[in-house]
């Protein structure tokens, strides 16, 4: 029986699907065909939680581990056998439930500009359909609002509560030995991807010298233009979308949803200033705690400037 030796635990948003695709490329890595199967947030929770997870995850999702092995069957020999749940990141259920089932497992988190975080999470939703405010600060405001309330966590958006790394990480810190952590920035995948996968390939003990092809970016924040783009948007949240999401095949739907984006579809707009100053405010406590957790210079998050983060002396 496998159990995988790594985690990529996210967060959301960060960089996590394309240092999933570039680490599957590694021969001596096996990545669960599932990326995201989440079993350490939904364990034991199939009834309360199975009717909440989207029709496009539902299959995919472990809630047992006699189905979560299963995703490692078609190990031959990698050393480094993992999976990519960005949901680890933020739950506060997830670390011990990891530390329980493996606990000398390697943790990779990528950590991105909160503000730009919150920002790239709201466009998702907005293409996803399922934000109906159409003023990021308004969702911004309508998320701070629900602190102490009655909501259940599919029911919140958590575009501002992911972003409070300290807080999400602490619980990793606090559990396990922090030779098995590693902490990057988005930036580091940015200015140097090559650099950014040799170093990951170092922590998980395999061959620094493979090159995976990095040219293809996953992920990229875009939103319908054009009539044609913005009648594409509308069926996001229609029912035309659960119906053919139930009868078409995963990959042909997931195919043709990428062609039509890549053709109606543009490259979001930047983040307001104004806004950004604003969430910055919000973020700042944590963000000051995380430098010193990561002795990491952050203050580029603080300024909203194009400052690379760097390692302190």
């Amino acid at each position: 029986m496998t159990m995988p030796n790594f985690l990529l635990i996210g967060a959301a948003k960060c960089g996590t699907t394309s240092c999933y695709h570039y680490l599957e490329q590694h021969p001596q890595v096996y990545l669960s065909p599932v990326k995201e199967p989440m079993f350490f947030v939904l364990q034991g929770r199939q009834d309360t939680l199975a009717p909440r997870i989207s029709r496009r995850n539902r299959g995919n999702v472990c809630y047992d581990r006699t189905s979560y092995v299963k995703l490692f069957e078609g190990v031959r020999g990698e050393s480094a056998v993992g999976e990519a749940s960005v949901q680890y990141f933020h739950s506060s259920r997830a670390p011990d439930s990891i530390k329980k089932a493996i606990p000398n497992v390697k943790l990779i988190a990528i950590l991105r500009d909160p503000s730009e975080r919150a920002w790239s999470s709201y466009l998702m939703s907005l293409r996803n359909g399922t934000e109906y405010i159409r003023d990021f600060w308004g969702a911004v405001q309508a998320e701070l609002g629900q602190e102490g309330s009655k909501l259940a966590w599919w029911q919140k958006r958590n575009n501002i509560g992911i972003g409070f790394y300290f807080k999400h990480l602490r619980r990793y810190y606090d559990r396990f030995q922090k030779e098995q952590i590693k902490v990057y920035l988005l930036d580091d995948l940015k200015n140097n991807p090559k650099g950014f996968m040799t170093d990951i390939f170092h922590f998980l003990g395999v061959d620094m010298s493979f090159e995976p092809d990095l040219s293809k970016k996953y992920q990229v924040e875009k939103l319908p233009g054009g009539l044609f783009g913005r009648w594409m948007f509308s069926l996001y949240s229609s029912p035309l979308k659960n119906f053919a999401g139930s009868c078409l095949p995963a990959k042909f739907r997931d195919g043709f949803r990428l062609k039509m984006e890549q053709k109606f579809f543009k490259r979001a707009p930047a983040l307001d200033p104004g806004v950004r100053r604003r969430l910055v405010s919000i973020f700042r406590d944590d963000i000051e705690k995380l430098e010193k957790l990561l002795n990491r210079d952050l203050s580029h998050w603080l300024a909203g400037t194009d400052k690379r983060g760097k390692n302190r002396p």
